[in-house]
């Protein structure tokens, strides 16, 4: 279930096309993620998130200390993901190769509560970097406290969330109340597919966001 967002004068326009008035909230919302780009009019982003998240967790060494320490990234199953800036339905698996999107936690777009679960529960922190000139939410060592690098994380040829990467990861995943928009983009796209499902394991977490 996705809330829109729906002046009173558009009442009609969007009960046209088949959203449904919720009493208790006072909102119209849309089922079907299948057919939300038929609503983009009225959802304030470009990518849903049905269903549930995901916590990414792989493994590198510190480039400072040496110490292997985990990483973490923000992911979504691409079978949970409606891309609403297309005017028709999209396989997110087909379109971009992967059965798994990854961002950076340091995406200022990466919802507010897993910003906060990252920080609370897997210890990641805000803090400045030379390179950006600037504080973002980061993955640090806890031996040294020093800040890893995205570039290092996502799209170095070993890198745990790479295209390339072989290493195993730990998917955290995190139950949705309801469906969810993002001003995150997909912007890689791979051919012949690659799946990083099958170098995971998942993990049901209590998280329920």
């Amino acid at each position: 279930m996705l809330y829109l967002n729906v002046p009173f004068e558009e009442k009609d326009e969007v009960k046209a096309v088949y959203a449904k008035w919720d009493n208790n909230t006072k909102k119209w919302y849309a089922t079907n993620p299948k057919y939300y780009y038929k609503f983009s009019k009225w959802i304030k982003g470009n990518l849903v998130f049905s269903n549930s998240v995901i916590i990414a967790e792989g493994k590198v060494k510190c480039w400072k200390c040496q110490n292997e320490i985990s990483v973490y990234g923000f992911a979504v199953d691409s079978k949970n993901i409606s891309d609403i800036t297309y005017n028709k339905p999209v396989d997110i698996s087909y379109l971009t190769g992967f059965d798994l999107q990854i961002w950076p936690i340091s995406n200022e777009n990466i919802p507010k509560k897993i910003q906060n679960i990252l920080k609370d529960k897997f210890k990641c922190k805000i803090k400045y970097s030379k390179t950006m000139n600037k504080n973002y939410l980061g993955n640090t060592c806890p031996f040294c406290n020093s800040l890893q690098g995205e570039y290092f994380l996502h799209l170095e040829p070993d890198s745990p969330f790479g295209e390339l990467g072989d290493s195993n990861l730990l998917l955290h995943k995190i139950k949705l109340k309801e469906d969810i928009v993002s001003y995150l983009n997909i912007d890689t796209y791979v051919d012949p597919p690659i799946s990083f499902f099958k170098r995971s394991s998942l993990i049901e977490t209590q998280y329920i966001i």
